[in-house]
């Protein structure tokens, strides 16, 4: 639904979009409580060294 999930807040591992209040896992991109959607968040792979985060937008 394109909601600005930046805006949304993360609560035990789930992003919850500030709009529509549906929630997404943060390490799988599926929805949760949704076991009938189709909507899924594309995920990146995610490593911290040094301080620093990198994520692998290829």
């Amino acid at each position: 639904m394109d909601g600005p999930l930046r805006l949304g807040r993360v609560v035990e591992g789930e992003v919850i979009c500030p709009w529509h209040f549906f929630r997404f896992d943060v390490c799988t991109g599926h929805a949760v409580a949704c076991d009938k959607s189709q909507m899924q968040l594309k995920i990146y792979p995610v490593k911290v060294l040094d301080e620093k985060v990198y994520v692998d937008i290829q």
